[in-house]
């Protein structure tokens, strides 16, 4: 496996781990009630913008070449610390 692959398949995993968190989120949000709700659903909206954002940057990196693959890299580390950074946040306020 190579480079290319190696990365691809670590965010793969950290995208489905982050696709979890969203889904326990919203199971938690229809439990929350009315004003709590309307909180939560910001936060979430605001993380799924994130998560979008990141994937799609994923998925043109899976269809970039060898050689275009390291400049889309560091925009989908970027994509990553911002979806990231969502999610802590987000997570403090469902708890």
């Amino acid at each position: 496996m190579d480079e290319k692959e190696a990365y691809e398949k670590k965010m793969k995993a950290r995208l489905e781990e982050i696709q979890a968190e969203i889904d326990r989120m919203n199971a938690k949000m229809k439990q929350a009630g009315a004003d709590a709700n309307i909180e939560f659903q910001k936060r979430l909206n605001e993380l799924k913008e994130k998560y979008d954002d990141a994937n799609d940057r994923f998925l043109k990196l899976q269809d970039s070449s060898r050689e275009a693959w390291e400049e889309m890299r560091s925009g989908l580390d970027k994509a990553w610390k911002e979806m990231n950074a969502a999610v802590s946040s987000a997570a403090e306020k469902f708890k």
